[in-house]
């Protein structure tokens, strides 16, 4: 990961909050809440405007699961996170 340490943006994703980082100049933003028994998770693309859907979206039981769902998703040309991740720039 570039401009910042992994282990700080897994523990920041553990938690929901919010996370914006780049990947092949895109620009994306990760946010995750909880309301009540249930916990979600959206990802965004920043470039998408006017706003049409998230690029990503999950719900679980906790935003742990929420955070493991996203690191494992395909969602880069069929790979997941852990699999671009030194290609990865965190903003912020």
């Amino acid at each position: 990961m570039k401009n910042g340490n992994l282990t700080e943006f897994m523990d920041k994703l553990y938690y929901g909050e919010e996370l914006e980082f780049e990947y092949q100049g895109k620009r994306y933003f990760l946010q995750g809440w909880s309301e009540g028994s249930a916990s979600h998770m959206v990802l965004d693309a920043t470039d998408h405007k006017p706003f049409d859907k998230y690029v990503w979206e999950c719900n679980c039981k906790s935003m742990r699961d929420c955070a493991e769902a996203f690191v494992n998703a395909s969602l880069w040309e069929g790979k997941s996170f852990f699999q671009i991740e030194s290609d990865v720039t965190w903003i912020g």
